[in-house]
């Protein structure tokens, strides 16, 4: 059970993982922290902008019963890519989680800005 339980916006001041994509999140840049205690232990997970999106978009659906498992998030995503007219099976090689069409699909419009801006943020710093 949640005991307590915090969310916000933050600017790094040193490189995390992403806890949803595995990629970094470099110093200077905006992600979400959550952090708490559940059953007695703290925890803190930091996502990316458009990562955090996807993954309150996946806890919006009746089906998930709020159980966090990575692998259908994954296979959430990659659902929305099946129907991509680029799309091949196991061809795509795009990132998921960084697709702007999965981004239009998925996340709500009032934070689809903030999500897409996160997502050119990111591309900036991959080489």
């Amino acid at each position: 059970m949640v005991e307590c339980y915090t969310e916000e916006q933050r600017k790094s001041r040193k490189e995390h993982e992403c806890q949803l994509c595995g990629k970094k999140i470099l110093k200077g840049r905006e992600y979400i922290c959550e952090s708490g205690r559940y059953d007695g232990k703290f925890f803190e997970h930091k996502r990316h902008i458009h990562c955090n999106a996807i993954f309150e978009a996946y806890f919006s659906e009746p089906w998930t019963d709020n159980e966090y498992d990575e692998d259908m998030i994954y296979e959430y995503v990659r659902d929305v890519c099946s129907s991509c007219p680029e799309y091949e099976y196991d061809q795509c090689d795009r990132d998921p989680y960084s697709c702007e069409a999965v981004i239009r699909k998925l996340v709500p419009e009032s934070v689809q800005g903030a999500a897409m801006e996160s997502v050119e943020a990111n591309r900036e710093d991959t080489p």
